[in-house]
């Protein structure tokens, strides 16, 4: 008779599980027996250990090698014994059972290891062209007069197991025959109506459900004459066709709904998204206006708030403080005049006279220079107010960058070496010739340059000033082209930026200079160039007592 597909795959199946189980038992019960094996060994050994260890105080304590040798011997007789040696309290072999010499792993062991003063050690030891073994030392005399290590062959544990598993195997092998036998036996008896019924399904296959829908006859048309459970099987077989006949046909109408309404969903979908993706577009876009018109707003109440002071300032100070400056120069004419005729009428007056009235002369002259001087410096500051407050630009103009640069550094030099012929520092440039063009005002750039070098120059001098001649002032100027900007970096090896004046530093009428050296607003105004008129942006990288460092980025083209 020809075996049915079902008794086949069961029938392989059943080997396949038993196969499994016979191997995973094969292995289970290996390791279980080569873990008590090796238990047993490390207990032999350690056992031997002792007992050599016990039977050779004396002998070792007399130093009599024949005897500790003979020890040795007797106990390399016992089986898995591989080896035996003795080490003195200074871990020197005193005798071994090696033949012809004492392998270098052993010697490592020796030489290396620390004397054992209690307890029985146990280690795993691999000798080249010997094999593995479980290494056991036990301590003579709690290792005041040195040791015994005994070498237990791990290859006796590998052939017990080999034995073991062998005789094993044919045993498993005899009960597998025969649960063959006994599968064959009960998968035949249940294939055989299972392979009826298959061949029933497959008519109905060929068929259609039609074939089986007429009447309720058909079920005796079916090969199968049992009352079991599969006589049961077959006329729900029947019932299972009709029914699913009736639910094939709802589910085919149901997923053509779905199909519908999925496309439906996605296109839905895909237009919802496009609105969110052009509205959060158009958010953005609003959000960076309002940022932009906040920033105008507070630019401009500044502004208007600066320039109201100014203007304030031009009306009330600017008339009284040119007054001021004109009649304290024609009083300092007006002094020199008069000192000329009294040294035209000294022969008409007292010499005594003379000399008070020369006195007073200086003391005059002097007091109107100092008003004089001052005056112009308040002047100086007013002016200052009226630029900070302008809030202009000119018209932007392709420039050299470097070019530009390398002028005011000059110009910024040469101008602190005319107020003090004392003045000196290093100047290091190093200018990015890929630069090209760049679009700027170049007025007001030149000033943020002329502003900064000033302020480099100033602080690098004035830490030569307090150090002394042991420090060189240093000023360097770089550019770098960063594609679609340019970056410059002044920097100055001075005192560097205080930590409490860095969040101030751009503030107007702030400064860190003494009193009559600075207005406060040059890095105002250098800011409001750079960030309000360009777009571009200052930062300070400073160090305080070593040094402060200005960058500017630019763009080259206007947003």
């Amino acid at each position: 008779m020809k075996m049915s597909r079902l008794f086949r795959k069961t029938l392989i199946g059943a080997i396949i599980l038993f196969g499994v189980i016979a191997t995973a038992t094969s292995i289970l019960s290996g390791w279980n027996l080569y873990s008590r094996l090796t238990d047993e060994f490390r207990s032999k050994g350690a056992a031997i250990a002792r007992s050599i260890a016990d039977s050779s105080v004396e002998t070792l304590l007399y130093r009599d090698p024949s005897t500790i040798q003979a020890l040795l011997d007797q106990a390399l007789e016992i089986r898995g014994v591989a080896y035996v040696f003795v080490v003195d309290a200074q871990n020197e072999i005193i005798a071994h059972t090696f033949v012809p010499a004492v392998p270098d792993e052993v010697l490592k062991i020796s030489s290396g290891a620390q004397s054992v003063r209690e307890g029985t050690a146990i280690t795993d030891l691999r000798i080249e062209g010997m094999g593995d073994f479980i290494n056991v030392s036990s301590p003579i005399l709690a290792g005041v007069a040195g040791a015994v290590h005994v070498g237990m062959d791990r290859k006796i544990i590998s052939d017990d197991i080999r034995s073991a598993v062998i005789r094993q195997q044919l045993l498993m092998l005899a009960i597998f025959l025969l649960s063959v036998i006994a599968a064959y036996i009960f998968v035949n008896r249940i294939s055989r109506p299972l392979t009826k019924l298959a061949h029933y399904a497959n008519r109905i296959a060929e068929h259609g459900f039609e074939s089986a829908a007429n009447s309720r006859s058909d079920i005796a048309s079916l090969p199968v004459r049992s009352d079991d459970e599969v006589g049961k099987l077959a006329q729900s077989f029947i019932y299972m066709e009709s029914t699913l006949r009736r639910y094939i046909g709802d589910l085919q109408r149901t997923t053509a709904e779905l199909e519908e309404y999925s496309q439906k969903l996605e296109q839905k979908v895909e237009e919802r998204t496009a609105e969110l993706r052009e509205k959060n577009v158009q958010l953005e876009q609003t959000l960076q206006q309002i940022k932009e018109m906040q920033n105008q707003i507070i630019m401009q109440e500044k502004m208007a708030s600066l320039g109201g002071l100014t203007a304030g300032i031009a009306h009330e100070i600017k008339n009284p403080l040119n007054f001021v400056n004109n009649f304290a120069a024609l009083s300092v004419d007006l002094t020199r005049e008069l000192r000329d005729e009294i040294r035209n009428q000294k022969d008409k007056l007292d010499a005594g006279a003379i000399d008070y009235i020369e006195e007073i002369l200086d003391d005059l002259e002097l007091n109107v220079t100092k008003i004089n001087e001052h005056g112009k410096r308040a002047d100086s500051i007013v002016r200052g107010m009226l630029l900070h407050s302008r809030g202009k630009s000119g018209e932007r103009q392709p420039t050299d960058i470097n070019a530009l640069l390398a002028e005011y550094v000059n110009l910024a030099y040469h101008g602190m070496r005319a107020q003090d012929s004392t003045f000196n520092v290093k100047i290091e440039s190093d200018y990015d010739s890929s630069i090209g063009l760049v679009k700027i005002v170049p007025q007001d750039i030149s000033r943020v340059f002329l502003n900064m070098v000033n302020n480099a120059c100033y602080a690098a001098n004035g830490k030569k000033q307090q150090v002394g001649d042991g420090f060189t002032p240093t000023i360097t100027v770089r550019t770098r082209n960063l594609g679609d900007k340019v970056e410059i970096r002044i920097r100055d090896n001075g005192k560097g930026i205080p930590k409490e004046a860095r969040d101030k530093i751009f503030n107007p009428f702030f400064t860190t200079k003494p009193t009559g050296k600075g207005t406060g607003l040059g890095l105002s105004i250098s800011y409001d160039i750079i960030v309000q008129q360009h777009k571009g942006e200052i930062k300070i990288e400073t160090e305080e007592g070593s040094y402060a460092e200005f960058i500017i980025i630019l763009p080259k083209e206007p947003a």
